[in-house]
């Protein structure tokens, strides 16, 4: 089995065991009408430059699995492939935009982060108003 597949894996099995109130339905965050599973963490607490070049507190990381953004392109899989794909052409978050949580909480994304073999993706956010 390939890093990837064994880090895909233990992020699924993280997006489960982080389930609130043992309801075995990972957290999610919205972002472009589409529901993600995540896993988040305030672990990550930094001090960031955003988009505007101003800084901003990161108060909340998430790491989303890869496979929730695929797009075509020569690198995604095939359809003979057994890697599994987003049902919904959702892009890769953009810093400066606001992702949304089910509970009505929103954040701005201050970075976009790609893990290097491509397996997850990291977002750092922050309160929309900070550092403005």
């Amino acid at each position: 089995m390939s890093i990837r597949r064994e880090l895909e894996g233990a992020l699924e099995e993280l997006e489960i065991d982080l389930c609130p109130d043992d309801s075995m339905t990972p957290q999610t965050c919205i972002w472009r009408g589409a529901a993600l599973p995540c896993v988040p963490t305030r672990n990550a607490r930094t001090v960031e430059v955003d988009a505007d070049g101003n800084e901003v507190i990161v108060d909340l990381s998430l790491i989303i699995r890869r496979r929730h953004f695929l797009n075509v392109s020569a690198s995604d899989p095939t359809a003979d492939s057994d890697t599994p794909t987003a049902d919904q052409s959702v892009p890769l978050p953009v810093s400066g935009r606001l992702i949304e949580f089910p509970r009505g909480t929103t954040y701005r994304v201050i970075t976009v982060t790609l893990s290097p073999d491509q397996s997850y993706v990291r977002l750092a956010l922050a309160d929309p108003g900070s550092g403005r």
